[in-house]
C-alpha cells in the first residue's frame, strides 16, 4: 500500500492528500446502455454489501493504513439510499474526504426529497465531490439510442441538490457515437454548457468488445483505419464519424472541454481550491493535471 501512495495516482486525481485509499462495494448494473461493459462483466442485478460491512472496511484502511481520503468506485452506489445514509452515518467519525470518480446515478432515489436526505447524509461524512453522468444533451439520444433512460432534468436537480450541501459535481458527456449528427452533437454543447456542474470531462465514444455499441461498429465497418482495441482511449476519435472530419469531431470535444472547466472556476470561489491537486515530491515532482481531465501539462 506504502507504495501506491508513493506512485500518487489515484482514479480520481484532485486529492487533497497523499494517502487515499479505494473501495468498490457493490456490483451489477440494471440499465442497458450500449456502450457500457460493466453487464458483460457482472450482469443486472444489483449487488451490495452491508453498510455495516463497508463501515468494517473503511475502519480498516484507516487504522491500518491512515487514508485520509477515501475513493469510492462504484457504478451504482446510490441505488439504495438507505444503505448510503447508514453508511455515512457510520464513517463520518474518520473525518475523511470522499468522492465518487465513477459518478452516482443523477435519478436515484426517484423521490427527490429521499434524495435531498441522502445528500445531506454524504456531505456530514465528508463527501466533497460526486460525479454525474447526463453521457448527451439529447433526451430522445439519452432513451433510443444510449439505452440509458435517464431523465436530464434530473441531473439538473442532482447538481443543484449536492451544491446546497456543498458538494462539487463533476460531469461526464461523450461525443462521436456512431451516425451521431450536427444537430445531436450541438444539443450535447448546449446542455453541457447551461448545466451547472464544477468540472467536465467531454469524451469520445469508445466502443468497448461485448457491447452494443461495439456490434454497431462492427456491423457498419466504423472503426476509424487506425483503431487498435488494445490502445483505444477516449481522448482519440475511435468511430467514423457521420458528418464531421475525425481532426473536427477531435478538435470540437477538445475545445468545448477546455471552454467548459474554464468557465466552471469562477462559478464558485472555492472550487479551485477544493480541485487543488496534492503534489508528491517524490511521485508526482513538479506535474500537474489538466482541469478538464488525464493529461500531463
Amino acid at each position: 500500500m506504502e507504495k501506491y501512495f508513493e506512485i500518487g495516482m489515484p482514479h480520481n486525481p484532485f486529492v487533497k492528500s497523499n494517502r487515499v485509499g479505494s473501495i468498490i462495494t457493490s456490483r451489477g448494473c440494471p440499465s442497458n446502455c450500449y456502450y457500457c461493459s460493466v453487464t458483460g462483466y457482472w450482469g443486472h442485478a444489483f449487488r451490495a454489501i452491508s453498510s455495516k460491512r463497508i463501515v468494517e472496511m473503511v475502519n480498516f484502511l484507516v487504522d491500518q493504513y491512515k487514508i485520509k481520503e477515501l475513493q469510492i468506485l462504484d457504478d451504482n452506489f446510490t441505488i439504495n439510499y438507505k444503505r448510503v445514509i447508514e453508511f455515512c452515518e457510520g464513517i463520518k467519525k474518520f473525518k475523511l474526504r470522499i468522492t465518487f470518480p465513477n459518478a452516482i446515478r443523477s435519478d436515484i432515489p426517484r423521490n427527490r426529497e429521499k434524495r435531498k436526505q441522502m445528500f445531506k447524509a454524504m456531505r456530514r461524512a465528508g463527501v466533497a465531490q460526486i460525479g454525474v453522468a447526463p453521457e448527451h444533451g439529447d433526451q430522445d439520444f439519452v432513451n433510443s439510442v444510449l439505452g440509458k433512460g435517464q431523465d436530464l432534468k434530473e441531473v439538473n436537480a442532482t447538481c443543484d441538490m449536492a451544491h446546497k450541501e456543498n458538494i462539487l459535481v463533476h460531469a461526464n458527456f461523450m461525443m462521436g457515437f456512431p451516425f451521431e449528427t450536427k444537430i445531436e452533437r450541438q444539443k450535447t454543447i448546449e446542455y453541457a454548457r447551461k448545466l451547472d456542474a464544477d468540472s467536465y470531462s467531454v469524451s469520445l465514444a469508445a466502443p468497448l468488445p461485448g457491447t452494443g455499441l461495439w456490434d454497431i461498429v462492427e456491423k457498419n465497418n466504423l472503426f476509424v483505419d487506425s483503431f487498435n482495441v488494445n490502445r483505444m482511449v477516449l481522448s482519440k476519435v475511435n468511430i467514423k464519424p457521420f458528418d464531421i472530419s475525425e481532426s473536427e469531431l477531435y478538435r470540437l470535444v477538445d475545445t468545448l472541454n477546455r471552454e467548459l472547466n474554464e468557465n466552471a472556476q469562477f462559478k464558485r470561489p472555492e472550487t479551485i481550491e477544493k480541485y487543488k491537486l496534492f503534489k508528491d515530491k517524490t511521485a508526482m515532482g513538479d506535474r500537474k493535471y489538466h482541469f478538464r481531465g488525464n493529461d500531463y501539462d
